[in-house]
């Protein structure tokens, strides 16, 4: 069995809680209450810890080279856009778009363990040690402008809404425009 499949049950249950907090997220802007927000919060912290857990014990067993399969490179992108997203959460009581964040981590989970894409890194580059790091900050560069495009989005969507005077819906929730300048702003 490939090494890259070997805690892939515990990446599993990693979806199905990113997928019951995402479920919550639905559940919060239909019916409008906030327990369901702390709830899937707490639920997708839950699940960013199993994450970390799980992507830890996978990377500390690979050999070198590192993060060249599929299935690391995307987990490594989907936990860092959760943690992005949980980081908001705490920041900027960014909870309203976890629909949107967690949806796009909750993806690149689920492309890593389908493995939809194949490519192969050239070697020069994977003889160097410095590799792994430069990855890794590729990754959370990634899962950061990922964060400012749909903060970005949010923002281009409230200031259209505000300009029309259109009141209620999902939109209502997210933060003011300020905020979300600062937030995208930051994140740039």
């Amino acid at each position: 069995m490939p090494a890259t499949i070997n805690y892939s049950n515990g990446f599993l249950v990693v979806v199905g809680f990113y997928i019951l907090a995402t479920v919550f997220y639905c559940l919060r802007s239909i019916f409008e209450k906030k327990i369901l927000s702390a709830v899937a919060l707490r639920i997708t912290i839950a699940g960013l810890m199993i994450h970390a857990v799980f992507l830890a014990r996978h990377l500390w067993g690979q050999e070198y080279p590192f993060l060249i399969a599929p299935f690391d490179t995307f987990q490594l992108v989907s936990f860092c856009v959760v943690f992005a997203f949980v980081l908001l959460s705490f920041l900027y009581r960014f909870l309203a778009a976890g629909l949107i964040l967690l949806t796009a981590g909750l993806l690149f989970n689920v492309l890593s363990l389908v493995h939809l894409v194949q490519y192969r890194a050239p070697g020069h580059f994977l003889e160097n040690p410095w590799a792994f790091v430069h990855l890794v900050f590729v990754f959370i560069g990634l899962a950061v402008f990922m964060v400012s495009f749909i903060v970005g989005i949010i923002y281009l969507i409230q200031e259209y809404r505000i300009k029309h005077k259109k009141t209620g819906g999902l939109f209502e929730r997210f933060p003011p425009l300020e905020i979300l300048d600062h937030i995208h702003y930051r994140s740039l």
